[in-house]
């Protein structure tokens, strides 16, 4: 997919934002239900990034890995991992014209935006408060393994 292909995505995906509804789910379907909707999410997806530091530029995966109703993620540089970090899975909304994964950590809750498009999954969100402070999950991810 093309960087202007990805870009027009994520445009879509955020302006779908207000437009779709999501239904809630009861309480008592909530667990085999949340297990069912994460299956094509499970297991480990990477993204390459790269930043600018001091005119240098420093490359890096960033690996996110589904394992129950968990989300670690971490960076890969070198073959060194960073820091890692967890949320939980709190919700999978699927809605008609977009679709949400709700993430938590602690008493904060974030919504990050999701698609699939075929092997690749797209992600739309940023993770704003400590410990996190501003770190974007956006990016378009490649399974690197299928759960076991």
């Amino acid at each position: 997919m093309s960087r202007m292909s990805s870009s027009v995505l994520c445009v879509m995906l955020l302006t779908c934002l207000s437009l779709s509804p999501t239904r809630a789910i009861p309480a008592d379907e909530k667990q085999s239900t949340l297990d069912t909707k994460m299956e094509p999410f499970r297991g480990r997806w990477t993204a390459s990034r790269e930043s600018k530091e001091r005119e240098k530029i420093r490359r890096y995966q960033l690996v996110l890995e589904f394992k129950g109703a968990e989300l670690a993620f971490f960076t890969e540089e070198d073959g060194k991992k960073g820091n890692e970090f967890t949320l939980k899975v709190i919700a999978v909304e699927e809605g008609p014209k977009e679709s949400h994964l709700v993430l938590g950590f602690g008493s904060s809750k974030y919504v990050v935006h999701y698609d699939f498009e075929g092997e690749k999954m797209i992600l739309v969100g940023r993770l704003p408060n400590r410990p996190f402070e501003g770190f974007s999950l956006s990016g378009e991810y490649n399974r690197a393994q299928k759960p076991k």
